[in-house]
């Protein structure tokens, strides 16, 4: 497995690339993903590089665009695409606190309460994803072409509802000591609130049940940790799964496909990031001092 932080490292074709940041993650591969049955756990830009997707839901309804924003929460089923078996795709998992999906949205036609598409600036947007996926950029600066995608059409950063500072605590909590399994009790306490409060206004403020924010966050720090050498089951432990089985179950849950047909031996995943990022990433107890329980 292979890291690389500031470095401009063009990427081989059989990599895949996965580009962290605190606040966003983008997953590069060309190799067919078919997950089934997913229920997005957080805001989502899709970018297919080389056509058009046709991406059926639940309801089986069809939806075809090159980009599709996907908001948390949304069953859809991407195993019944039409695109010939050898594409490019682009999967950037946004900011938690729905600031970019409501930027975007305001470019795109909505499909449903949940799925946009066609995208005002679609075409430059995926040139600026294929330069970001090529190796051309650092982090730093690829992390800057992302907040010019976010802002593509013409947006600025305007006045949002602020999310409630209880909720943004509960996230960085949850980030920060991701591997000490804090239970609902321990986390409501730490940002006052009751149990049913924090659950209702979480899925209020994030679109998604805590349970199931806990568990997508956990798969990230998995993939980090595999990608930066870490065998799969020391990866998943570092996440504070409680075993392989355990990891290998959540990942169907939640991603509607298995790890191995991400993670399979022939797939090259490379992890680039800045220092800050990947060590929040991959050892969240390095910051939980600063985040006491109380």
């Amino acid at each position: 497995m292979n890291y690389h932080s500031y470095t401009k490292t063009p990427r081989t074709s059989s990599e895949d690339v996965l580009y962290l940041w605190d606040d966003r993650t983008l997953y590069y591969t060309n190799k067919r993903l078919s997950p089934s049955g997913l229920t997005t756990s957080a805001d989502m830009l899709v970018a297919y590089f080389d056509g058009h997707t046709h991406l059926a839901d639940v309801a089986n309804r069809c939806h075809s665009s090159r980009l599709l924003l996907i908001k948390a929460g949304h069953s859809l089923d991407f195993s019944k695409t039409n695109l010939q078996d050898n594409y490019s795709l682009a999967i950037i998992y946004l900011d938690p606190f729905r600031r970019d999906a409501d930027l975007l949205c305001k470019f795109m036609k909505p499909i449903s309460s949940r799925v946009f598409a066609y995208h005002c600036d679609e075409n430059a947007i995926i040139s600026s994803l294929k330069k970001i996926t090529s190796g051309e950029l650092n982090s730093q600066q690829a992390r800057t072409t992302l907040n010019k995608i976010v802002r593509a059409g013409g947006g600025q950063i305007q006045s949002h509802s602020p999310v409630d500072s209880r909720i943004v605590r509960a996230v960085e909590l949850l980030k920060r000591k991701a591997n000490q399994n804090l239970t609902l009790e321990q986390l409501a306490r730490a940002v006052h609130l009751s149990e049913s409060r924090l659950c209702k206004l979480f899925k209020k403020e994030i679109g998604v049940p805590i349970r199931r924010y806990r568990m997508w966050h956990r798969l990230y720090i998995c993939s980090v940790a595999y990608a930066t050498g870490y065998s799969l089951l020391d990866s998943a432990l570092l996440a504070g799964f409680s075993s392989q089985s355990h990891y290998t179950t959540v990942f169907r849950k939640l991603l509607g496909m298995s790890p191995s047909e991400v993670l399979r031996r022939d797939n090259i995943l490379k992890a680039v990031a800045d220092e800050l990022t990947l060590e929040r990433f991959i050892n969240p107890a390095a910051s939980s001092t600063a985040l006491p329980l109380q």
